[in-house]
């Protein structure tokens, strides 16, 4: 196997997302756009002065953090993605491990709306998505009908979890003012002068890929079934809003074997579920070992794996060659066809890290 030289416990199963697509355009909160727009500040090549930047920046620590903000993916620097993605998953940015883009793609990145695949969809907290949802129920308004269960999930939720997705049609405008009066207006102001585009005004696009849809599903569904009482089960409209989850998570084996081979127990209600209703949901999925050390190789892998020599600090891995100091430890990365690299594990000196390399095989 080639090497190239030296030149944690998650909440969600890990899914290869390398075969996700690609695209052009990302949908951002406002925070999530300004922190973006500080760290690639150029005063030279700005059309906001650093003053009016940074009133920009505070007025969007008091928006919400639905993700309405159009970006084009070109207008900043791979190194300013990594920044907001690993701030969005919780871990330390990392340049080297192209999954954390691929995440964020999968997320947040923005596609055509095709209606014959279903309502589109926009991204946001469940903290938020459940307050748009009160706010319908009790004006008397709310256009879902499982809309108090479906509160009574996001209640639950905490820590760290995905985007959640809600069809804009779906929630009321005042709704939507609820968490921002200025959600159909006003954006961020682009580099060039302009306003970035919103959401609101593209019903051509939608928020996240079929498995960011089905993972949000996934945690609402564990969540709904851990938390329902034996009554709310046998409600028939609790039954319509389990099985329509339950359709999108079947129709994802991605997610299905992610789960099949999730030992942290994460998902253990959702998996006895599938066994009570379905119980060949699991047929022809494989079985990976009980403990690994290293995540699994990208389905793309293109048989080198580079050793590096990495410190770190609260927010980032880098190449202890880089800084000019000695390795904390050592990191794995596999190369893949498109010669990008993901994060693989990593162990506290070469020789280990060696070891684990020759065990892939």
């Amino acid at each position: 196997m080639p090497i190239h030289q030296p030149s944690g416990p998650a909440t969600e199963p890990a899914v290869d997302t390398s075969s996700q697509p690609s695209a052009d355009l990302v949908a951002l909160s406002s925070n999530e756009l300004m922190v973006a727009r500080r760290l690639a500040y150029d005063p030279e090549n700005d059309a906001l002065g650093e003053g009016d930047l940074w009133v920009e920046y505070m007025e969007s620590e008091d928006d919400c953090m639905a993700a309405r903000q159009i970006v084009p993916f070109d207008t900043f620097t791979l190194s300013v993605w990594h920044t907001l993605a690993a701030d969005m998953f919780e871990e330390r940015s990392d340049e080297r491990d192209a999954s954390q883009i691929d995440q964020l793609i999968e997320r947040r990145g923005l596609f055509p709306h095709d209606p014959a695949n279903g309502p589109r969809r926009i991204a946001l907290p469940a903290i938020e998505l459940q307050i748009a949802l009160e706010k319908d129920i009790k004006a008397g308004s709310c256009r879902i009908a499982n809309a108090r269960i479906r509160v009574d999930a996001l209640d639950q939720l905490s820590g760290m979890e995905p985007d959640f997705y809600t069809n804009p049609e779906a929630i009321s405008t005042a709704g939507w003012d609820a968490l921002s009066v200025t959600i159909f207006e006003q954006t961020c102001t682009a580099p060039t002068g302009g306003r970035f585009g919103n959401i609101f005004d593209q019903p051509d696009l939608t928020t996240g890929t079929p498995l960011a849809h089905a993972r949000a599903q996934l945690f609402e569904l564990q969540t709904a079934l851990a938390t329902a009482k034996r009554s709310r089960r046998q409600d028939p409209v609790f039954k319509i809003y389990v099985r329509s989850m339950m359709d999108e998570l079947l129709a994802m084996p991605p997610l299905l074997e992610a789960i099949h081979n999730d030992h942290s127990g994460a998902f253990r209600i959702v998996a006895a579920f599938l066994d009570d209703h379905h119980p060949e949901w699991s047929e022809g999925l494989s079985k990976n070992q009980a403990f690994s050390p290293l995540l699994p190789l990208p389905v793309d892998w293109n048989g080198h794996v580079d050793i590096v020599g990495l410190v770190q600090d609260s927010r980032a891995r880098m190449s202890a060659e880089t800084v000019g100091v000695a390795p904390q430890f050592f990191g794995l990365y596999a190369g893949r066809r498109d010669g990008s690299s993901v994060w693989l594990g990593a162990a506290a000196c070469e020789a280990d890290a060696h070891a684990l390399v020759t065990g892939l095989g």
